[in-house]
């Protein structure tokens, strides 16, 4: 056994309480990053693509001004 399932199973039999608030507070700061990950995938996959050849026409161009690092 490693020393963290040692630590672990102690800390789940001397004070169930604390383990399980640990638990929780892990959990609610891991979530928003889970739910944004999968939130990008479903916009990666599910999003709707814009024609832009039908929406501005065949024959359209497009004049960029400014920087372009993105910040």
């Amino acid at each position: 056994m490693s020393i963290f399932t040692d630590i672990s199973h102690l800390a789940r039999t001397s004070c169930p309480y604390f383990y399980y608030f640990a638990v929780f507070l892990g959990a609610a700061a891991i979530l928003p990053y889970f739910f944004t990950i999968l939130h990008g995938i479903y916009k990666l996959i599910f999003r709707k693509r814009l024609n832009l050849k039908q929406r501005y026409g065949e024959n359209t161009w497009a004049l960029i001004t400014g920087s372009s690092e993105g910040t």
